[in-house]
């Protein structure tokens, strides 16, 4: 009699995991398959939101595009672009016209960096109509070089009035 419970328990207990490993296995497939349908609401995404020059010598302003893509079933529109300090970054372009789904946009900025030294790190706040992602961070960062005695030199002659460039 114990060899037959035995028997029964062990074909319960290969039932019950082979039932508990098939409902994993769906429930897996299932979040798979909702993950890869688009949604029927916007998603404004940016593929790199900060970008870094590296070393740029003092005065070089620097131009930057921000590619942006939306996914989902609607389109989204780039509503302002306003940089957070307004004498050090500069809004060029960006797409002004509703952004439809799969499809992409940009926005072009630009780092001034005159008259600025070492590392530095600055943003602009993008708003969109995207109901899950409404504000966005773009940042620019540079390592901002002195310029050499003789570039500073040659503009100081030029321009007398100009206070010293390099220390």
């Amino acid at each position: 009699m114990s060899s037959t419970r035995a028997k029964y328990l062990f074909y319960f207990s290969l039932l019950f995991f082979v039932a508990a490993a098939s409902w994993q296995i769906v429930c897996f497939a299932t979040t798979l398959y909702v993950r890869h349908q688009p949604s029927p609401l916007p998603s404004f995404v940016c593929e790199n939101s900060s970008y870094d020059f590296g070393d740029i010598s003092d005065g070089q302003d620097r131009e930057y595009t921000f590619q942006f893509q939306v996914n989902g079933k609607r389109p989204v529109t780039i509503q302002s672009i306003a940089p957070g300090c307004g004498s050090c970054i500069e809004i060029v372009d960006f797409t002004k016209e509703p952004i439809s789904a799969q499809k992409s946009g940009q926005a072009t900025l630009k780092i001034l960096v005159q008259n600025q030294r070492g590392n530095i790190s600055k943003a602009a706040v993008l708003k969109s109509d995207d109901p899950a992602n409404p504000c966005m961070v773009l940042t620019l960062k540079a390592n901002v070089l002195p310029l050499d005695r003789e570039v500073q030199e040659n503009l100081q002659q030029e321009m007398p009035t100009l206070a010293p460039l390099v220390e």
